[in-house]
């Protein structure tokens, strides 16, 4: 599984950078043929909770102006990042930034 995330500021072009590099990055697992093999999921994690992501007014906005509902994001509090690393399955890919912060290592 792999998650990809941006910064934990959430700004708009956090954002984006992970939406659009969850794409580039499942597009190239589908043209190596991973196909349905779990190494496979990619999933553009934003990295707040959804509850800090409602304040981002500016966020909801772009993407309502492209078609996306917030409702179709997945926010970091939603998936189970400690049951994926217990089980060595987790694959993770920073965007506008290089390092998770202290409280996600």
């Amino acid at each position: 599984i792999w998650v990809v995330c941006g910064n934990e500021a959430h700004d708009l072009d956090s954002q984006v950078c992970a939406l659009v590099t969850s794409r580039l990055l499942s597009s190239q697992q589908q043209q190596k043929g991973s196909g349905s093999d779990s190494s496979g999921l990619v999933l553009p994690v934003m990295n707040v909770s959804r509850q800090e992501a409602d304040l981002r007014k500016d966020n909801i906005l772009a993407l309502k102006i492209a078609g996306i509902s917030n409702e179709d994001l997945i926010y970091m509090d939603e998936v189970p990042m400690e049951e994926w690393i217990k089980a060595g399955c987790l694959n993770i890919a920073l965007c506008d930034h290089n390092e998770l912060s202290p409280r996600q290592a």
